[in-house]
């Protein structure tokens, strides 16, 4: 029977060594890639937020058409198409970067070495 022992890890001060120095690189791409992700994702929740309030007017002005002139209707109508479109928009490119990360993990895994035989 195996008894599993944690030790605490008093975090350190330390220079980087050339092995770390290696890694930077790779860090670097990891959060600028996941940096260029959380861009259009934050985007597309900020234009639903405009577009549902958008919404709402329009839903008002349906109910009460005599409410507002015709122009404020109009223009109503024509930002809630801009917001839904670069809604749609956003939302594309949040597939896009999903679809090019999940073929870029995958080539890796096939790229990989097999696992060492355990003896």
């Amino acid at each position: 029977m195996s008894t599993f022992h944690s030790e605490t890890v008093e975090p350190c001060e330390r220079s980087l060594t050339p092995s770390d120095e290696a890694y930077r690189g790779l860090l670097l791409a990891v959060l600028t890639s996941q940096v260029s992700f959380e861009r259009p994702q934050n985007l597309r929740q900020t234009l639903l937020f405009a577009l549902t309030a958008t919404s709402l007017v329009l839903w008002a002005l349906a109910a009460w058409p005599e409410l507002l002139p015709v122009t404020v209707r109009s223009m109503s109508l024509g930002v809630w198409l801009l917001l839904f479109t670069a809604v749609l928009y956003t939302w594309v490119v949040e597939l896009l970067w999903l679809r090019r990360s999940n073929h870029a993990r995958r080539h890796r895994r096939a790229m990989a070495p097999p696992p060492a035989a355990k003896t």
